[in-house]
């Protein structure tokens, strides 16, 4: 049943047809409703008259609201009263209770919309504030629906994290479980420097510290797990803000465990690589060692036999002077050749001190083949290509005209008796960095000019396993060793600072190139033409010991050396010289001998090894007393080891073992200060 509105005996009317009043409703932007309630004639409310809309209203109600204000609530609305809405407006009129809640509305013109309804009773009506909340509710729904989209893309995109400026974890993914061990709540809220191992903080702190929103950086650090223990983790972050100042730092994390331990263990592998090479250099080189042992045991036996047996027919023939000083010469060539042994292990080691001049390797090169081509195999021709114009070496000669020789006699030999060819060129090559390191990896020469000898072969070649032992000592692939040979070669090109390439197949030949520093300075001098064959070995017969020079002497030598043997043989080969000789047998005593007179002696010849004090601090004893005294330095060990500058006027160097005439000739020069 309708029942009509009527508006006669309404306490609220009034106000909604003021002028005043309407104008303000008016002018608001939110729809403003007043309805007043409608009874029976029992004073229960049965309707809402509609009494007021203003402009915000009729435009929100659409073409509803021109019929609004001659209807009731549940006219125009008849659902108001199954969705409990007319109910609840009822309430607040009868309660006084004011009113917020948020009602679906349908439009025909807009379609489906919300309205947040705010209201409380006035008089006996009600009034109410309708705002459209289609747009924000419409905002919240996709701001939720983005929430739970990023939520889900970070609950299963890995291992995110955000942290704050000063390092607190804001958000992890829930994946540091499988990570790390911890749940989410048990590292947010903590400092990513309390996860951190302390041992990596400081690169984390600069890390930190270098952030940017563009460029994200990356670290590996060794993060803490639940169980006590630390994980390495790769963290990959940037900042979330442009300013840097007042955002959170966005960190993607994940494991890099199983990729440092294949580090670690590949590192292990190589160390026990490492380990293992150097303990097979160890039992090669001790191996090449024994050989070299058992080489020179039999050279020197074979010397010592000589020197033995001759000293005891010089014994017996002292009544014959001209059998016996040919006796003794025969002691002086073998005691020579066993210094020669001498000098070979040391060319062996690369540590003999050499006089280093400038030799022109193409004459050099000349006239060896010239002194040993008699040791030529018969059958072999020699092929000689010389390059005019040669930068000089700095070398020793006599060393370098060795390497030649036993090149050259090495190639003949490797024919074995049959018909070929052996090929001595000589050229100059520039040497760059890369080509240094590949002719010796490990101990590359100095890129820059060099002198190339080559010395190649049509012989029988070398196997893989002969070409890695060919310059062992003592080694050969003939019934029996020869000597130190190409192992020589190696030493003594080692020493000079060049390299060695060699290159042989089986049946096919060799091919060794020895690469040699030169000095820049262009040598002049004629060598033979390419492809002439070397000429004929001269037909005189080598001299034998030189005999001993005695230049006019004069003054009093000091000859120091604990070996009495050694001392004796000095004092009397300076006595036969002219010389006056006090002889000490220790530094001690030498100091003592030259205190008493310092200014007697000429020169002091002292040896470098002796107990108590080495002859090279005895040197600087002496000098403290008497600083112009010239010295002769003597010793088995080269002149690098022992320490001197021998550069300074006031020291000579006499190495051992010496010829008589060299001792003489270094005592004259000393003296005379030539």
């Amino acid at each position: 049943m309708t029942h009509p509105v009527d508006r006669s005996q309404d306490p609220g009317a009034s106000w909604a047809e003021g002028d005043r009043f309407r104008e303000g409703f008016d002018a608001m932007l939110d729809s403003v409703v007043f309805m007043s309630a409608i009874r029976d004639a029992e004073g229960s409310i049965i309707d809402l008259g509609f009494e007021f809309l203003n402009r915000a209203a009729h435009v929100a109600f659409g073409s509803v609201s021109t019929d609004m204000l001659s209807t009731t609530m549940l006219q125009a609305f008849p659902n108001a009263a199954v969705s409990g809405l007319f109910d609840t407006l009822c309430n607040v009129i009868e309660t006084g209770t004011p009113l917020s809640l948020e009602v679906p509305w349908t439009d025909p013109v807009n379609g489906d919309t919300t309205w947040e309804v705010t209201g409380s009773r006035l008089s006996d009506g009600f009034i109410a504030v309708v705002r459209d909340l289609t747009e924000r509710t419409q905002i919240l729904i996709e701001s939720r629906e983005r929430e739970l989209r990023y939520r889900m893309l970070a609950d299963h995109a890995g291992d995110v994290a955000t942290l704050s400026q000063n390092g607190i974890v804001q958000w992890v993914g829930p994946s540091i479980s499988d990570l790390l061990g911890w749940q989410p709540e048990d590292v947010v809220g903590r400092t990513i420097w309390s996860l951190v191992h302390p041992e990596d903080l400081p690169e984390l702190l600069e890390f930190r510290s270098g952030l940017d929103r563009a460029h994200p950086k990356k670290v590996r650090v060794r993060m803490a797990h639940k169980d006590g223990g630390y994980r390495w983790m790769d963290n990959s972050s940037r900042l979330a803000t442009e300013d840097g100042i007042s955002g959170a730092v966005v960190s993607v994390m994940w494991s890099v465990e199983a990729e440092v331990e294949a580090l670690e263990a590949l590192h292990r592998a190589q160390a026990e690589r490492v380990l293992l090479e150097r303990r097979m250099q160890v039992a090669e080189r001790l191996e090449s060692l024994g050989v070299l042992a058992g080489g020179i045991a039999h050279d020197f036996n074979n010397l010592l036999v000589g020197i033995l047996g001759n000293a005891e027919l010089a014994r017996e023939q002292l009544d014959d002077p001209v059998a016996l000083r040919t006796l003794l010469d025969h002691l002086v060539n073998a005691a020579e050749r066993a210094a020669d042994l001498t000098r070979q292990m040391l060319d062996y080691a690369g540590q003999r001190s050499t006089a280093t001049d400038s030799v022109d390797l193409g004459a050099l090169v000349a006239d060896t083949l010239t002194m040993i081509r008699p040791n030529i195999a018969a059958d072999a021709e020699v092929i000689v290509r010389i390059e005019p114009d040669l930068p000089l070496v700095p070398a020793d000669a006599t060393q370098l005209g060795q390497v030649v020789m036993n090149l050259v006699i090495n190639a003949s030999d490797a024919l074995d008796g049959e018909r070929g060819t052996v090929t001595v060129s000589v050229e100059r090559r520039d040497i760059d960095e890369d080509e240094a390191m590949s002719l010796a990896p490990l101990n590359p020469p100095r890129p820059g000019p060099f002198v190339v000898l080559e010395v190649a072969d049509s012989g029988r070649g070398m196997s893989t396993e002969t070409l890695a032992r060919m310059f062992e000592p003592f080694f050969t692939t003939g019934p029996t060793g020869r000597g130190l040979g190409l192992s020589v070669v190696h030493g003594a090109v080692r020493s000079l600072g060049g390299a060695i390439d060699v290159v042989s197949e089986l049946r096919r030949g060799t091919r060794i190139r020895v690469f040699l520093p030169a000095d820049g300075t262009a040598a002049h001098l004629a060598v033979p033409a390419e492809n002439a064959e070397a000429p004929p070995a001269s037909a005189e017969t080598p001299a034998g010991p030189a005999a001993i020079t005695t230049p006019s002497a004069a003054g009093t030598v000091l000859v120091v050396d604990d070996e009495a043997v050694v001392a004796r043989m000095i004092e009397r080969a300076l006595d036969m010289a002219g010389y006056q000789v006090r002889t000490a047998s220790g530094p001690v005593m030498g100091i003592e001998l030259f205190t008493e007179h310092p200014d007697r002696y000429s020169v002091a010849v002292v040896d470098v090894t002796m107990p108590v004090m080495n002859g090279v601090a005895m040197a600087a004893a002496l000098h403290a007393i008497r600083p112009e005294l010239p010295i002769v330095l003597m010793s088995g060990y080269t002149a690098d080891d022992i320490g001197v500058e021998l550069t300074d006027d006031r020291f000579r160097f006499l190495p051992k073992p010496f010829r008589i005439d060299a001792l003489v000739e270094i005592v004259a020069a000393a003296v005379s200060g030539s």
